[in-house]
């Protein structure tokens, strides 16, 4: 009986973790200032589209040690072939995740280190808040909602910053090849790389204390200054795990492979297949390739 109550209290618990939140996009607007992008994923051998939202932090290009970013990602679903759902905003009132918290652990984790990579108050289970959006009087909730936090800064080439979290755009710059062969050669166990794409069983994690983005490469665009990463983590604790980055426009650019990956193995196409990306190809901005080809053309 008391083994039972014990397994009954568990399943509580996982069920209460597990509680699906959902978040306003006015009301993140509301706070902060949003700069939205839209990706092609065409290059994956899949006609949709993956919506980024970069959330800055209230403080971000303001004040010295809080330039924070909150990457929401609006992934494809591929059962019925929309991002969004129209749903009553009546049935989720009371379980609205509030905006003001968006930055809340990835502040915590810069000042004192108190949480994990995956944000506690955001994450604790891998259940993401779910982006609810509103176009006239209809409320429209993301299929897929991916949501990851960093720390944007440009520390000398002398200081090493530490943390899977952490853009530093004055890092040495280490292209993604040689990044790959380096650790491959030097830390990979048991033949799992986190840079090769697995199987539905397999997964590769990466030490804690090995997790870091790299700067990967710089190049100018127009009046733009692109910085390019890696993050190197592990299969379980990575979405966007390379990108593009441009100061005060955000992520602008990425490579979701194994999300596209995920869906194949886990029946969520069928025996449709995917062409993977090259390890440096990016899906890029298409309102930035706009601007930048309009910018060409008047030169």
């Amino acid at each position: 009986m008391k083994h039972l109550l014990y397994i009954l209290l568990f399943c509580s618990c996982v069920l209460k973790a597990q509680e699906q939140k959902y978040i306003l996009l006015d009301s993140i607007t509301a706070y902060y200032k949003v700069k939205q992008y839209t990706l092609d994923t065409s290059p994956y051998g899949v006609k949709s589209t993956i919506e980024i939202y970069n959330v800055f932090s209230k403080f971000y290009g303001k004040e010295a040690g809080l330039d924070y970013i909150v990457l929401i990602s609006v992934t494809p679903d591929f059962d019925n072939g929309t991002n969004w759902e129209e749903v009553n905003l009546e049935k989720f009132e009371n379980s609205l995740f509030n905006a003001k918290d968006l930055f809340k652990d990835i502040h915590n984790l810069v000042l004192d280190g108190s949480t994990r990579k995956i944000p506690s108050n955001i994450n604790a289970w891998k259940v993401y808040p779910k982006l609810v959006k509103k176009e006239g009087n209809k409320y429209y909730a993301a299929k897929n909602t991916w949501i990851e936090s960093f720390y944007c800064m440009e520390a000398p080439q002398e200081i090493v910053a530490s943390g899977g979290y952490v853009i530093n755009t004055q890092q040495p710059i280490l292209s993604a090849e040689k990044l790959k062969k380096l650790y491959e050669k030097n830390f990979s166990t048991n033949g799992l790389s986190p840079f090769e794409l697995l199987g539905r069983c397999e997964m590769s994690v990466v030490p804690l204390y090995l997790e870091h983005i790299y700067l990967t490469n710089v190049e100018e665009k127009g009046k733009d200054t692109i910085y390019s990463f890696y993050q190197l983590t592990g299969h379980e604790n990575r979405h966007i795990y390379r990108f593009a980055y441009i100061k005060n426009k955000g992520i602008v650019a990425g490579g979701y492979d194994d999300f596209f990956h995920r869906q194949r193995y886990y029946g969520k196409w069928g025996a449709k297949e995917y062409t993977p990306l090259k390890l440096n190809e990016l899906l890029w901005a298409e309102e930035l390739k706009k601007e930048w080809e309009t910018k060409t053309d008047k030169q």
